[in-house]
């Protein structure tokens, strides 16, 4: 991938859509694999199951991509929901940590 040396962050890398998506979804699990906040974690793995099911309707990714992933994004689904006293006895999220689900420009 060309980097763009006129944008003031040159070191960035352009994506095409799916890609950036997975690489998000990436980020996103190694954040989950490296939290200890069960709050954290499952706002993450709710996020991580909207970015994989964004991915299953890339048509630039093959259809054999595409399964691989939906049977990702069932995997991420079915994990369980932190339980509400577990919220009591997580430590504070780190600053500007929003815990909001990931649903905004996925359409």
């Amino acid at each position: 991938m060309e980097r763009d040396l006129d944008w003031p962050e040159a070191d960035t890398y352009l994506l095409p859509a799916s890609e950036a998506m997975l690489a998000a979804a990436l980020a996103l699990m190694t954040g989950h694999a490296q939290s200890a906040c069960e709050r954290q974690r499952a706002a993450l793995a709710d996020k991580i199951g909207a970015l994989l099911l964004a991915l299953t309707e890339q048509t630039s990714l093959s259809a054999s991509m595409r399964a691989m992933v939906w049977r990702l994004h069932a995997h991420w689904q079915a994990l369980p929901k932190a339980p509400a006293r577990q919220a009591l006895v997580c430590p504070p999220c780190a600053p500007g940590w929003s815990g909001q689900p990931l649903t905004a420009g996925l359409q």
